[in-house]
């Protein structure tokens, strides 16, 4: 161990796992870096009436002992800059199975509340009796999941690919851990996050702390154990996705990607497998032991842990057993379709798009029995009466009058059958009440809440009588109860308060606000001169964007306020990125316009090609130009991309003059293009890169008129990385099993069809360029039909009706329209 560099005051631990010797790591073998503060921690633990994890335990149970009866009364309401910005883009027409992030779900332990942001990349801990701000630490990605508290710290995951452990009392950091092999970067639905995001939150249990990291199986995913003290690794299991092995990726629907909250049981950590099922892993060692098989392409993040049942699923809640994973006898919630499911001893608490109810556990393991009888019976009876329709054709006169007589007999029975289950499943209620639009559901003592859009109701758990309600703004997604508080939590970023107290007028706290938090002095001209020429001489206003050597963020503060672009700062000094964090979150763009990254482009890893214009702080200020040219160049944006570089006019009276030599000799290493040097307001430096040498396009259904089905590029070879991946997604893009026609794709842009809608992406980056509303754009069925797009140099042409659109590539404007002749 070592103390040094940006380390100081640190302990710095390196863990290093071979690629070459992969497989369940154990102590020694953990790849990448843990980093432990020394600081004072508290010894306080978690009271029995603390809500320290999501839906309180380990089990997800979403019960607590803690009484709360109703009425209650708002005590406050805490309102942040940004509403949650969910990992992926809503489903249309199936549930959300993967939909883990859109409310700030909140823990509460002793007189705090902790959640975290996907907005601004901030753990938040608030005063719990008053709502305002006790402490918040930044983190270099979205936080998707809720903290869990344990022992006075504050464990939690990052999209930066890091868990964190921090003091609960004042935000410092403890130790911090990163599973995957490398800090590679890709840019993930418009943000830059890690290849492999932790993205399960962290589950403490006595002593030890699991997390998973990554998404794509074949870009390799962890399952990991540290211990919760100082992080030091227990074990890590690097195969979990892999084809080859015991838990092939693709073994049942969709396979292993560690998304939403671990259960745990004794033995066991079930691993929440985004749109699947979840996967079992042993505690001890990591061993992976099974996935949980639906029997359907059903699953999602939701599950929870009863007996010696796990529950899993998205509107179609199944039922496994926690040991061996098979589906029990009693495998099904079908018949009562669930969004919520709250379990006591006698009585199942079961949330439904339409309802809440009661059901009695005893009685529902008997109907149970009865219902499978009555389903099989009824199954027959329709497999007879398919029979009999089919002979319809067959046959006449007498025949044909004597099926008909004995397919009204079979659909009487029938009609029987479908009365019967329906009683059969009346037995099992203790009671039910309409409840919909409700989505979320706990059990505080005897006392049921439920919240749903814009409004949260109590119900007694014995009766299902509604005893209170209560509106908040827009859908509540979290609820959590704790010393005698109830937190609502809505996807509007809304965290409501409620207590026994009456108040007046609930207390409105939000984030103080600065429109300028830099000091107005002599550079403030300089920066604003900077950002109007920047913008004006290379015309890029959105897009990625970034600033190399950015310092404490005004160069980067400047550009937000006058542009739309989304902006990557690096900087290597970590105060200057402490000061830059923080200005710009005052400001209110932090995270979501702008984000700092500590480092420089050698060692951060961004992915290629992202950024659409890259302009340097610290050149226009020192003149010095920090690190590769070359990494510089690297991950500039092929057709089109822009690096500007310099000083506006009057800069040298406040800065060192530019050296515009020692400029073009830092840029002969990148292999960049000769830039264009202009005078005029100030001195700049501007490199235009062009399209990639062998990069191929691909216009037409199957590649190219002739329908090869092979494209002319040169580069594509061997093993692939992910550059980007995000929108348009599922609400815009033709239903995948419709067969849609394919995109197209030429000079860096990639043109792709919704449902009356055409699109044109940035090939490199995933950077929406426009979209056209076009009637009867969409061709489905391509298999029995064809494409009806193609593109040259000149425009997209769009088949639609019974007209074809010549768009303009660059902006979707309609440069003509070809009509079909009419039959005469």
């Amino acid at each position: 161990m070592k103390v040094s560099g940006s380390f100081r005051n640190m302990v710095r631990m390196d863990f290093f796992g071979q690629r070459n010797n992969r497989g369940l790591l154990k102590r020694a073998g953990f790849a990448g870096m843990l980093v432990c503060l020394l600081a004072g921690m508290s010894s306080a633990g978690v009271r029995s009436d603390d809500w320290p994890t999501y839906r309180h335990d380990i089990a997800r149970s979403g019960i607590t002992a803690e009484r709360l009866a109703p009425p209650l009364s708002e005590q406050w309401v805490f309102r942040p800059t940004h509403a949650p910005e969910p990992a992926w883009p809503a489903p249309v027409k199936e549930a959300p199975r993967v939909r883990y992030d859109d409310a700030y779900q909140v823990v509460a332990v002793g007189d705090a509340v902790y959640f975290g942001s996907s907005a601004d990349n901030k753990v938040y801990s608030l005063n719990a009796a008053t709502g305002k701000e006790r402490w918040t630490y930044f983190t270099e990605g979205p936080i998707r999941l809720a903290p869990t508290v344990s022992n006075g710290r504050v464990y939690l995951g990052s999209d930066d690919g890091n868990a964190y452990c921090l003091n609960s009392n004042n935000g410092d950091v403890v130790w911090k851990a990163r599973p995957s092999y490398s800090d590679d970067k890709v840019l993930g639905n418009g943000k830059m996050i890690s290849l492999w995001p932790v993205r399960t939150g962290v589950l403490i249990d006595d002593g030890i702390a699991y997390f998973g990291a990554g998404v794509f199986p074949h870009a390799s995913l962890f399952v990991c154990a540290v211990n919760a003290d100082d992080g030091a690794p227990v074990w890590t299991n690097d195969i979990c996705g892999e084809k080859g092995t015991d838990q092939t990726y693709g073994q049942d629907f969709g396979g292993m990607s560690p998304q939403g909250y671990l259960l745990a049981s004794d033995s066991k950590l079930y691993v929440a497998s985004g749109r699947a099922m979840p996967a079992a892993f042993d505690r001890k060692d990591g061993e992976f032991l099974y996935y949980c098989s639906s029997g359907g392409k059903v699953g999602g993040t939701w599950a929870l842990l009863t007996g010696d049942r796990l529950v899993a699923g998205t509107e179609e809640l199944k039922l496994f057993d926690k040991e061996t994973g098979r589906r029990t006898d009693d495998a099904s919630y079908a018949w009562f379709p669930g969004l919520s499911l709250v379990v006591t001893e006698n009585t199942s608490y079961l949330l439904t798009d339409r309802e809440l109810c009661a059901l009695d556990r005893r009685a529902y393991r008997h109907a149970s029995e009865l219902r499978r009888t009555v389903v099989s019976d009824r199954e027959k009876l329709r497999n007879s009466l398919r029979n009999l329709y089919r002979r319809r054709g067959a046959v006449t006169g007498e025949a044909l009058e004597e099926l008909n007589k004995r397919a009204e007999d079979l659909a009487i029975e029938l009609k029987a059958l479908s009365e019967r289950q329906k009683k059969v499943e009346e037995t099992v209620h203790r009671w039910r009440r309409p409840c919909e639009e409700y989505s979320s559901l706990i059990l505080a003592g005897d006392v049921l809440f439920a919240g749903g859009d814009g409004s949260v109701i109590a119900v007694d758990s014995a009766t299902g009588r509604e005893l209170w309600t209560a509106k908040v703004n827009g859908k509540a997604s979290g609820l959590a109860v704790a010393n005698g508080r109830l937190f609502v939590s809505t996807d509007k970023g809304n965290v409501h308060c409620f207590g026994k107290t009456a108040v007046l007028a609930a207390q409105e706290i939000r984030p103080e606000l600065n429109a300028s938090p830099y000091p107005k002095d002599r550079l403030t001209s300089v920066y604003e001169q900077a950002a109007r020429k920047i913008v004006k001489d290379t015309g890029v206003k959105k897009g990625h964007c970034l600033v190399y050597g950015c310092g404490i963020g005004r160069l980067a503060f400047e550009l937000a306020n006058s542009t739309d672009l989304k902006i990557i700062g690096v900087e290597p000094d970590a105060g200057k990125v402490d000061v830059a964090r923080k200005a710009l979150d005052a400001a209110g763009i932090y995270g979501s316009r702008v984000t700092i990254e500590q480092g420089s482009l050698d060692n951060l890893k961004f992915a290629d090609y992202f950024a659409n214009l890259i302009v340097s702080d610290n050149i226009m200020v020192s003149g010095d130009a920090q690190g590769s040219s070359a990494e510089m160049f690297r991950v500039l944006k092929p057709c089109g991309g822009v690096a500007y570089f310099g000083q506006p006019d009057g800069a040298s009276e406040v800065v060192r003059s530019l050296d515009l030599a020692a400029l073009r000799t830092w840029l002969k290493s990148s292999r960049a293009p000769s830039p264009q040097v202009t005078e005029s307001d100030g001195t700049w430096m501007k490199i235009v890169r062009g399209p990639l040498e062998g990069a191929g396009k691909w216009t037409h259904q199957y590649a190219d008129p002739e329908n090869t089905a092979c494209s002319d590029d040169q580069l594509v070879r061997g093993s692939l990385e992910i550059l980007w991946f995000g929108k348009p997604g599922p609400e815009q893009m033709v239903e995948r099993h419709a067969r849609a026609a394919a995109p197209v794709a030429m000079d860096g842009r990639l043109f792709s069809q919704g449902e009356n809608l055409v699109m044109a992406h940035d090939s490199y980056n995933g950077v929406l360029l426009w979209e056209r509303e076009i009637p009867g754009a969409g061709r489905v069925r391509v298999d029995s039909d064809m494409g009806n797009l193609a593109v040259e140099k000149d425009g997209l042409y769009v088949a639609a009706h019974d007209k074809c659109y010549r768009l303009d590539p660059a902006t979707g404007k309609i440069l003509r329209t070809y009509e079909v002749p009419s039959r005469k």
